[in-house]
């Protein structure tokens, strides 16, 4: 997957690999889809608590 960022969209990029200390893009995005989708679990799973 090819990935083109400019701008302050980089510089968050890179302050989030460097701050984790990877050499690979490819782990820093997939260390993003984790996190997002351990917050959407957590998110869901509130959601179903406070509805019942």
């Amino acid at each position: 997957m090819r990935l083109d960022l400019e701008g302050d969209l980089l510089r968050k990029f890179l302050a989030i690999k460097g701050r984790y200390g990877f050499e690979s893009s490819a782990d820093t995005v997939r260390l993003l889809i984790s996190l997002e989708y351990e917050r959407m679990r957590k998110e869901s799973s509130k959601d179903k608590r406070g509805s019942r």
